[in-house]
């Protein structure tokens, strides 16, 4: 087992995601490694695989982040990587527990659009 699937398992042990977020986080790790050639480590997807445990959590207890202002959003949908990212923040969102707020949305873009200029 590779470092960012340990990393999920720790989450879970250390009670911080529940079986369903772990779970959910493997089936993405395997849908991006599938479906998009992203075969992920600790090193490229670490950052990206914590603040989506992080984030289905606080969507799983009903928790919420501030969303982006207009100027930050407006930035992230300016970036050559957006359009990529929300394709395959569609796939991703498939294999997620729980629907997330557009807050969470605009940051997990963040973070893929991120990953993908690392990769």
């Amino acid at each position: 087992m590779d470092l960012l699937q340990q990393r999920i398992d720790l989450l879970h042990q250390s009670g911080q995601i529940d079986v369903q977020t772990k779970e959910s986080l493997h089936n993405v790790l395997r849908l991006l490694n599938q479906q998009f050639g992203m075969d992920l480590n600790e090193e490229t997807g670490s950052m990206m695989i914590t603040h989506l445990a992080m984030a289905v959590s606080r969507q799983l207890e009903g928790k919420s982040i501030k969303e982006m202002n207009e100027g930050q959003y407006s930035e992230l949908r300016d970036d050559g990587d957006f359009e990529k990212a929300s394709h395959i923040w569609k796939a991703v969102q498939e294999v997620l527990p729980v629907p997330f707020t557009t807050a969470e949305k605009q940051y997990m873009l963040l973070h893929l659009a991120a990953l993908l200029k690392q990769i």
